[in-house]
């Protein structure tokens, strides 16, 4: 007989979530876990919604040793919280491999990463005085009202907006979806062995395209190989970001799945693009519009700088 997961299902999750406000009602972490306590987890391995609690995993363990009573669980519970979660990724990598859109890129020191739009930042990689990189988002539903921002890795999150806020309790993956289901974003970090981490040529290219080009694979594979060794650190490991994105803007708005991006710039008088090409390594997509005399402005960054 299969053993019932501690970890509640999906949809008891995301109503726990939602119940404290998308952060622990106690701290305001929006890492979050899952306290089982009228009754505890040991007595009865159920799934008892009015006697779970969503708290941040060093509120959980305080829990779990009898800092609070039931009765202090109950009332956290139906507390009316108005306060937003405050919390800051702890990803501390000098270097990544970011699938956007099933296309690969390189954020380095010399080659941050970038999204832009009419000029508007949707997503950036930079470096702080220790050298680290730190993540900037700007996420914006279809009324074009801010759903969250991240600012140097701090999570902003502006409630009256958010349809559903996921950290993790490991803070390996985050992901955010708007009231109305009309923008999401979701970021999800891990360190990989290389081998798996890097893409190779399978990945990249149709397998009609290798069959006519046999010496292709094997030429991508060894130049991948070569320069994705800037990104492995000091354990051996590739440091990883996937991620999706359907964001609104001016104007604008950019939609991702692993499979491609899609571009839709007819806000601004231009046509709606979907981009299934591969980008890998140090490069980016750029795209101008305007003329020699008017000079030129620019309509679309994907990639390194």
């Amino acid at each position: 007989m299969a053993t019932l997961s501690r970890t509640p299902p999906a949809e008891i999750r995301r109503r726990l979530r939602k119940e404290v406000n998308y952060g622990c009602p106690i701290c305001r972490s929006p890492f979050l876990t899952w306290h089982h306590f009228d009754p505890p987890w040991p007595q009865c391995h159920a799934h008892k919604e009015e006697g779970i609690i969503a708290l941040c995993p060093t509120c959980h363990q305080q829990a779990e040793g009898g800092a609070y009573t039931n009765q202090d669980l109950h009332e956290l519970k139906a507390k009316h919280i108005l306060e937003p979660p405050l919390g800051s990724l702890p990803w501390h990598i000098k270097s990544a491999l970011i699938n956007f859109g099933g296309n690969f890129f390189f954020a380095q020191s010399a080659t941050i990463f970038s999204v832009r739009a009419a000029c508007q930042e949707v997503f950036s990689m930079r470096i702080d005085k220790s050298g680290y990189l730190k993540l900037n988002a700007r996420i914006w539903n279809s009324k074009n009202a801010l759903v969250l921002r991240l600012i140097e890795n701090d999570i902003v999150s502006y409630l009256e907006n958010i349809g559903d806020l996921e950290c993790t309790a490991q803070a390996r993956k985050l992901s955010v979806v708007s009231k109305e289901n009309d923008a999401r974003f979701s970021l999800e970090f891990r360190r990989a062995n290389p081998d798996e981490a890097i893409p190779n040529s399978s990945k990249l290219f149709h397998k009609t395209v290798l069959d006519k080009a046999p010496g292709l694979a094997r030429r991508v594979d060894s130049d991948l190989k070569l320069r994705s060794g800037i990104l492995i650190d000091a354990d051996g490991l590739v440091p990883t970001i996937a991620m999706e994105i359907a964001v609104h803007g001016p104007g604008f708005s950019i939609d991702t799945t692993m499979k491609g991006i899609v571009l839709d710039l007819t806000g601004l008088g231009y046509d709606r693009a979907v981009m299934t090409s591969k980008f890998v390594g140090e490069h980016a997509f750029k795209l101008n519009f305007g003329n020699e005399k008017t000079g030129y402005r620019e309509l679309v960054h994907l990639g390194s700088e």
